[in-house]
């Protein structure tokens, strides 16, 4: 269940521009859950304002082809400020429509986690709803079809002025639709957590099933792959040995095999000396998957 954050009556209401200032101007150490309780206050202030966000989104559509164009999110995702360490962002929440509901197998959401904390408040709206559990991420491996301990932790709804802190790589939930559209406004830190995999899993069974996040880092070393570019050899190798993520690690040894298959013992051989084991469990599933370099995994 994500952190409820109990705050006093405050109608004072705050610009984008306030609550950015106010976070930049009182030091807070965002990567800390104390601070970034602390913090929370401004948010709700920034709650309070019911037009900020309006008045943000047609400034932008009055730019035309500029609007939301440094946005990598889904259509639901507005982006609306960002730096080094924290962006900040609203999530727009709407219910399913009949056509939706025709869909055979349809699904709102999916049983995740994150690789970050995200500070919210529910901004408009009667707010999602959510089924919730935790886990204990130092318990597991991350591994592919490892069943984890989820803890059910019953259902969270984000009412409009509600403030909650998700915690990276511990709450874990599932959304369901709201009654009404809704949204959400979400403080994001850009912690350590970022480099661990954000993982889905079976909700009946606590079974890790995929891998959620792909970064456009990712597409760019499987690219390299698919395109057999050996001059990308030496940076897939300093990828492969020092990126902080396992993913990154492994998808850029699976990028080495499909480039050098010549080189695939030697590859195979320092892998299994000298990567953790998820990396080996990562590469073992992409080759598994995408049958590339199968040969590989008897010689290991």
């Amino acid at each position: 269940m994500p952190l409820e954050i109990a705050l006093p009556d405050d109608h004072e209401r705050f610009s984008l521009q306030d609550y950015i200032e106010c976070l930049e101007e009182e030091g807070y150490d965002l990567s800390d859950h104390d601070d970034l309780i602390a913090s929370a206050k401004h948010l709700k202030k920034l709650g309070n304002n019911k037009d900020f966000l309006i008045d943000r989104v047609f400034a932008e559509l009055k730019k035309s082809l500029q609007f939301q164009e440094t946005n990598i999110y889904a259509p639901e995702v507005l982006l609306l400020h960002t730096t080094n360490s924290y962006f900040i962002r609203a999530n727009i929440w709407k219910p399913v429509t009949k056509v939706e509901l025709q869909v055979p197998g349809y699904r709102y959401d999916v049983c995740h986690d994150h690789n970050f904390d995200i500070l919210t408040i529910g901004y408009l709206g009667p707010g999602y709803r959510s089924r919730a559990y935790t886990y204990d991420s130092a318990a597991c491996e991350g591994m592919l079809g490892e069943t984890v301990n989820l803890t059910s932790e019953g259902v969270f709804t984000l009412t409009e002025g509600k403030v909650a802190l998700y915690r990276a790589k511990r709450d874990v939930h599932i959304q369901l639709p709201p009654e009404r559209l809704s949204v959400s406004i979400n403080l994001i830190p850009k912690g350590d957590a970022r480099n661990q995999a954000q993982l889905q899993f079976d909700e009946s069974s606590g079974r890790i099933c995929r891998y959620l996040n792909f970064s456009g880092a990712e597409a760019a070393v499987r690219l390299a792959g698919l395109l057999e570019s050996r001059e990308c050899l030496e940076g897939l190798v300093r990828i492969a040995t020092q990126h902080p993520s396992a993913k990154m690690r492994a998808l850029a040894l699976v990028s080495q095999l499909s480039i050098a298959p010549e080189s695939a013992d030697t590859i195979w051989a320092d892998m299994n000396t000298a990567q953790p084991l998820l990396v080996r469990h990562i590469v073992e599933a992409e080759v598994a998957q995408y049958g590339a370099c199968m040969r590989t995994i008897s010689s290991g």
